[in-house]
């Protein structure tokens, strides 16, 4: 049997990355941009007028296309993050 390919090779770079180093990459960016949608709620909570310009058009963009339902698109995206993480430290399943 042959073996398993388990790293990618970046087509630009002269390093392979194992697979799931790539997998929890991808989950933490997943995690950052829930927090940032996250961070882009509080303005309703505390406005400004100075600062939070960007995080304001975000939270006027998620508002625009999901209107209410926008405050449970960062839950699913840390829902969805979490799939991208190596499960076997984490075991909150236990099977018999």
């Amino acid at each position: 049997m042959s073996r398993r390919r388990s790293k990618f090779k970046l087509p630009f770079f002269k390093f392979k990355i194992n697979k799931k180093t790539m997998l929890n990459m991808m989950g933490f960016i997943f995690v950052g941009v829930a927090l940032i949608l996250i961070v882009s709620f509080l303005n309703i909570f505390q406005p400004s007028q100075e600062n939070g310009r960007l995080l304001e058009r975000v939270n006027g963009f998620l508002i625009e296309k999901f209107s209410g339902l926008s405050v449970f698109i960062p839950l699913l995206l840390l829902m969805f993050s979490g799939h991208f993480f190596n499960t076997k430290k984490l075991k909150f399943i236990k099977f018999h």
